[in-house]
């Protein structure tokens, strides 16, 4: 499939996830390393990928359906958003995922963090599967996602989730304000130039959503 096949099944994809899930309860600025623009990525909460889920396969999971659309669970956007707040990114500083690995304990150590990702760190390793699923059109969901279960490793079929933790970069998440432009809201406030947070992973703690967040039908 040539680069427009890949970048029309993208978006018609994303297109039907987004009339399927209405309105995101974030925005974010995602991007891989070897991209040089920032894209605009919708993130839909849902209570079935919160951790105390009763599905499975879901549970306590993230996953980018396209290069546009990525699905967390409630508990993780409240995490994700709290840690915004306290320690945004910045385009000179982007969130990345510390050694490039989120399950590698001596590789995160020997970069001076917890052995645990950050929820900052999860989401930039989404935004590099959001580039995967650009490059990959149709075959990105059958291929990645096959392989997804694997986990990061030194095996062939580590390779996608290795490149994603190693190319995903976030710049930052906002609440998305119905009647507001929100992209001119975020691209023109100062970002503090002070990296995302990279000790411990969702603790538990949970925040109070403002009331024009949405419930999502995105799985």
């Amino acid at each position: 499939m040539g680069s427009g096949g890949k970048l029309m099944w993208n978006d018609l994809l994303t297109r039907w996830l987004r009339w399927q899930g209405g309105a995101p309860c974030l925005r974010i600025y995602g991007k891989a390393r070897d991209e040089s623009q920032w894209r605009v990525i919708d993130v839909y909460a849902t209570s079935r990928r919160d951790a105390a889920s009763h599905f499975p396969l879901w549970r306590a999971s993230c996953i980018a359906w396209t290069a546009g659309v990525i699905a967390v669970g409630w508990d993780f956007a409240e995490e994700l958003l709290a840690e915004q707040r306290a320690s945004p990114a910045s385009r000179q500083c982007p969130g990345t995922v510390a050694g490039g690995r989120i399950r590698d304990p001596r590789r995160r150590l020997a970069c001076g963090v917890g052995e645990r990702a950050s929820a900052s760190e999860v989401l930039a390793h989404e935004c590099g599967h959001t580039w995967q699923a650009l490059r990959l059109g149709a075959a990105y969901l059958p291929l990645v996602g096959a392989l997804t279960l694997f986990r990061e490793g030194p095996h062939l079929w580590n390779h996608f989730e290795n490149q994603a933790s190693e190319q995903g970069q976030l710049l930052a998440a906002a609440f998305v304000s119905h009647g507001a432009d929100w992209h001119a809201e975020v691209a023109n406030q100062p970002v503090p130039a002070r990296s995302w947070p990279m000790s411990a992973a969702i603790p538990g703690r949970h925040y109070a959503l403002a009331p024009l967040i949405c419930r999502s039908s995105v799985p």
